[in-house]
């Protein structure tokens, strides 16, 4: 199924919407590892955020199921993001599929949260971006 959603992406964001420049594309795979370290690094503080409030109000009974699932779908991400890098950097596949898994599961994670315009944003530039750089990565 991940492959068909693959495919069906591909076609639409790396073969039907313009494409981007080479020399942008190029720019993008040199400084995209950066970016997703320095994104990740950015994020922490609402992943701890989020697993002490958690820890805080589940105490008290007050810890929603809800709350245990944003918070396993947001460190699916930050563990797909840290896999993700040392393949970015080194231009493999493995470190662009890491990245497109990220980008699944952080669609999912902005559903969860109810916030439709970010998950529509991760979405379109996300897979945009991703899918016009996925012939550097072999």
């Amino acid at each position: 199924m991940l492959k068909q959603l693959e495919e069906m992406l591909d076609l639409f964001f790396g073969k039907k919407l313009p494409a981007l420049p080479k020399n942008i594309k190029e720019i993008i795979v040199v400084y995209i590892p950066w970016g997703a370290l320095i994104g990740l690094i950015l994020e922490i503080p609402m992943f701890v955020i989020l697993v002490l409030f958690m820890l805080g109000l589940g105490a008290f009974g007050f810890t929603h199921i809800t709350h245990i699932i944003l918070a396993i779908l947001l460190g699916t991400v930050f563990a797909f993001t840290i896999m993700a890098i040392p393949g970015l950097f080194k231009r493999t596949k493995k470190g662009w599929y890491f990245s497109y898994y990220a980008i699944l599961v952080a669609i999912v994670y902005w559903i969860g949260m109810l916030d439709f315009v970010e998950s529509l944003i991760t979405a379109l530039l996300g897979f945009y971006i991703l899918f016009q750089i996925k012939e550097y990565y072999s």
